[in-house]
């Protein structure tokens, strides 16, 4: 019992410790590590609290040498080589909207020119099945890999389903922890003090942190899960069974296209697109 409230005493220092981190970016400023000043200033924005925006705005108006640094992020040649990379520049979008809050007319607008340009050259997600790409000729293979981002999907990935059943897997809590904690938070109390110096607060005390630590380690908690089992019907016309754990019974229905393993939504037309009509609809791309 001593080993176990010792433990959560050392955990709960550990937390304390984290949480005193400095998160202040003015020691950084007077040291003049405008790079660690600039992430600080970022991340007290990125919490949206209304006075530690304005603290921060008038903070980056007394060290303009942060705004530089913040500036310095959305280069257009690096934002050109990360679109080209990742094909997603959703996080720095995010970033450059609180950097706006703090820079300059002119730095924020420099710098969203540089992502817009940046933005061009992602391509726009395409889902295809391998056999129809296979089938496109090479002249239309490589158009259709210059202007997308293709997400290939082999045949026996996707599946329309034909039958479903949902099997309850789900298992209730238990409060033992706290239970079997706190009689051995009282009994190591009541046995480790002298029967004059007995007292009832100490005793609830003991009893109290015995159950928060019994609680922490060793209680079980509800658990909802459910295993789906779907029948889906293959491009190919085989048919495949596969099963998908889920949180709550509710199961795709009947007819509607998924993807696999994991029994995800996708695109109708990935089970059932075949190449003419595929060149049909991307004739626009294909021609260019």
């Amino acid at each position: 019992m001593k080993k176990l409230i010792w433990l959560l005493l050392g955990l709960l220092m550990s937390l304390y410790g984290c949480a005193r981190y400095n998160s202040d970016p003015r020691a950084e400023a007077e040291k003049k590590d405008w790079k660690l000043a600039y992430i600080k200033v970022d991340s007290i924005l990125a919490k949206n609290n209304k006075q530690e925006t304005e603290k921060m705005i008038l903070f980056a108006k007394e060290y303009p040498e942060i705004l530089e640094s913040g500036f310095a992020r959305f280069p257009l040649d690096g934002l050109k080589i990360l679109a080209v990379q990742a094909n997603d520049l959703t996080y720095v979008k995010n970033e450059l909207s609180r950097f706006c809050i703090v820079a300059s007319v002119e730095q924020c607008t420099e710098a969203n020119n540089n992502l817009v340009e940046a933005e061009k050259l992602i391509k726009k997600e395409l889902h295809l099945t391998k056999d129809v790409y296979a089938n496109l000729s090479k002249k239309e293979q490589n158009t259709v890999s210059n202007n997308f981002k293709i997400i290939f999907y082999a045949h026996d990935e996707v599946g329309i389903i034909t039958d479903r059943e949902v099997r309850n897997l789900s298992t209730p809590g238990s409060n033992f922890g706290a239970e079997a904690g706190g009689a051995a938070g009282a009994v190591a109390y009541v046995n480790n003090v002298n029967p004059s110096n007995y007292s009832l607060s100490k005793d609830v005390s003991s009893t109290l942190l015995g159950a928060f630590v019994g609680a922490a380690l060793f209680n079980k908690q509800a658990v909802d899960q459910y295993e789906i089992r779907y029948t889906v019907k293959l491009r190919n016309g085989d048919l495949k069974q596969f099963d998908v754990l889920s949180s709550t019974p509710l199961a795709e229905g009947i007819g509607f296209c998924i993807g696999m393993p994991y029994g995800t939504k996708v695109d109708q037309s990935l089970c059932t697109m075949t190449l003419a009509e595929f060149r049909v609809k991307y004739a626009g791309d294909l021609n260019n």
